[in-house]
This record gives structure tokens, sequence and C-alpha cells, in this order.
């Protein structure tokens, strides 16, 4: 499969609209999926997906991976929204005969919500988003330890779970560009 924009009935490219590929990239950087965001234009995902994979134009990839970025703190954002909303979790409806039947499923609907946002966002930016392994070897070859910290870091140099003498501690520095954070 060729990752060249695809052809048309004669043989030539679609003819790239920079209108239509902005809607796209602002959908996403408003924290639509991409079938969402497509919806939002007349492209094809084919015509889209070669574009955005062949960098065509140039500094589409770029754009493209910004956009999902910014998705991802929307997303997140939502996330912390939903957590903090509460209206919901005591709802009470009432039988026929009067009975009070409070709802159980929202607070587990918002959980998934929640959790659904949490793993995607682990996805895209997982040096962001991810889950963190720390690996630790002690002496012979057979006495490495791995400890996984879920959770976004502390601020850097901040040692995380037991002291263990003589160990030393590489100090994480901040993404300073999207290709860190992706």
């Amino acid at each position: 499969m060729s990752l060249l924009p695809a052809t048309g009935a004669k043989g030539t490219p679609p003819t790239y609209d920079q209108e239509q590929m902005l809607t796209f990239l602002d959908g996403l950087a408003a924290g639509l999926c991409m079938e969402e965001a497509l919806a939002l234009t007349d492209m094809k995902l084919s015509t889209l997906t070669r574009w955005i994979y062949s960098d065509y134009p140039e500094g589409l990839m770029q754009a493209y991976l910004a956009a999902k970025k910014m998705g991802v703190e929307v997303i997140v954002s939502q996330a912390f929204q939903i957590a903090d909303d509460n209206s919901r979790d005591q709802e009470v409806s009432y039988t026929k005969q009067g009975t009070a039947i409070t709802n159980t499923n929202a607070p587990a609907r918002d959980r998934l919500r929640v959790d659904t946002r949490k793993w995607y966002a682990s996805k895209i930016a997982p040096k962001m988003y991810g889950d963190r392994v720390e690996v630790e070897h002690t002496g012979d070859v057979g006495g490495a330890t791995v400890q996984v910290i879920t959770g976004i870091p502390g601020p850097p140099g901040e040692k995380l779970g037991e002291e263990i003498p003589d160990a030393e501690f590489t100090e994480v520095q901040p993404a300073t560009d999207i290709e860190d954070l992706l």
C-alpha cells in the first residue's frame, strides 16, 4: 500500500483543501475522536490518513500530532469534570407503589467514562499520562527490581518508594518538545 495521496478518477491526487484540514485538526484539538472530527469535513478517511502519514503537505504530521496532544488535554479535563460531578450519584426514582429506588448505574457509568479517558490519554501521550516503570539494578545480573508507578510523576528530584542505600537516582527533566510527550 502506498502512502502517497489517493488518486482521483483521472489519476490526479485529490485537491488539498486547507480549510477542510484545519476544521478536522480543530475537531481533534477539541477532543473529538478521528471519526467525529472527520464528519465535520467533506474529506474521505483514506485520503486524510494518506496525507497525514506521508506528511503531505509538509508539516501536516506535526500539526496532526499537536492537535492530538491538545485533544488529550481536553479529554483529561473532561475526566476531572466527570469525576467531580456528583449530581447523579443520588438519583432516586419511585415505583408505582411509591418505593424509592436509588440509581446505582450513574456512578458506575461515570467510572467507565473516566477510565476510558485515562486509558486513551495513556496511549496517546504515554510519557505524560502513562504508567512509569523504573528499573533498579543492585549488583548481580539477577538482582534487578522493577517498580511500576501509576499516575503523573511528582516534581523532578522527588524520590519514590523506600530509600535504598547507595542507590543512584536519575532526575527526569520535563519535556520541551511535542515528540517528547507522544
